[in-house]
């Protein structure tokens, strides 16, 4: 039964998510949103294809990562482990915690888990500083183009100065060791059934891989985050892209409220698989205060749910063929 549990609370969640999808379509017609649909046409082929722009750049910066911590995998192959890892994330109701195990396990065939473990960590770490980069690029445009409360003035330099010392700290504490800190916080409070020897050593060499990359070269790190960096960039004119497909009229710097929005709705409904339903009621939202038709917002979004509908299939096809060619291994998806 525990181990079901997972399943059942992420098909409730799922289900509450079409719930919500569906009542937004019903309350905006589904001939709204057929009209807007059909200005799409062959541009679809387009729409469904662009992910592949921020699907290279993350890999690229992975690719940069195993280069420096002297593992040589093939560019191809990690793009596929990522694309598998991808699907699981958006499929289950907590986010990369499902996509990243699946990463580390595909890679065990080809290095030690403690490189892969230690090369998915620090990917997933330098996605998040990317999103927090997005989040101050968005925050500083609002301040500079919109007639902001007065507050904001104190409030923005606050925003700025805890999120430098976020990622001073995420730094500081995985050049430091940051597993090893977490372990022993553990047993700190009473949990240390699960600690072996054997274990220790094992979250020792992840540290120590982790460590190893901030020490050889900062110009790599910089180029490993321009690359998850220019993926969220990706993300901004994708959306700048689909709504001029669909006729709307939305400008970059709106474009770039909208992905900001999406980061920040996925950080909050992370436990909806997909924040579905979520997010098309955020879009739709977001379109009235900017003065735009509610009911395009909610069609720019469905839209961006069907090319993400694409990539989980080919994401659960490369899991699929990977099962094929090693039967001997089960992939963990009991999340699933």
């Amino acid at each position: 039964m525990k181990k079901k549990l997972p399943q059942l609370v992420s098909l409730l969640f799922f289900f509450l998510g079409l719930y919500l999808l569906f009542g937004l379509i019903h309350k905006f017609g589904y001939a709204s949103l057929k009209i807007t649909f059909q200005r799409l046409g062959y541009e679809v082929i387009f729409v469904l294809f662009f992910p592949l722009t921020w699907f290279w750049a993350h890999t690229r910066g992975w690719y940069k990562i195993l280069e420096e911590i002297q593992e040589h995998v093939s560019f191809f192959t990690l793009l596929l482990i990522r694309l598998a890892g991808e699907a699981v994330n958006t499929l289950t109701p907590i986010s990369w915690m499902g996509g990243d195990p699946v990463r580390v396990f595909m890679l065990k065939n080809r290095m030690p888990t403690t490189l892969s473990a230690a090369s998915v960590v620090l990917d997933r770490t330098m996605q998040s500083l990317a999103i927090l980069l997005l989040l101050f690029f968005s925050l500083l445009v609002a301040t500079i183009q919109l007639q902001l409360p007065p507050a904001w003035n104190m409030l923005f330099p606050l925003l700025t100065l805890g999120m430098a010392l976020l990622i001073m700290w995420v730094i500081h504490r995985q050049h430091r060791g940051i597993f090893l800190f977490l372990a022993k916080g553990l047993k700190r409070i009473g949990v240390k059934k699960p600690f072996s020897e054997a274990l220790d050593e094992k979250i020792g060499e992840i540290d120590e891989r982790i460590s190893q990359f901030y020490r050889h070269d900062r110009k790599r790190f910089f180029t490993v985050l321009g690359y998850h960096f220019s993926a969220r960039l990706m993300g901004v004119f994708e959306i700048y892209m689909i709504s001029h497909f669909l006729a709307i009229s939305l400008s970059l710097i709106n474009s770039l409220y909208l992905a900001t929005l999406t980061v920040l709705v996925n950080m909050v409904f992370v436990f909806v698989p997909g924040s579905l339903g979520v997010l098309e009621g955020a879009y739709g939202a977001l379109f009235h205060l900017l003065n735009l038709e509610p009911v395009a917002g909610v069609a720019l979004q469905l839209v961006r749910r069907l090319r993400t509908v694409f990539w989980i299939f080919v994401g659960l096809i490369v899991i699929v063929l990977y099962k094929h060619r090693h039967p001997e291994k089960e992939i963990p998806l009991e999340v699933l």
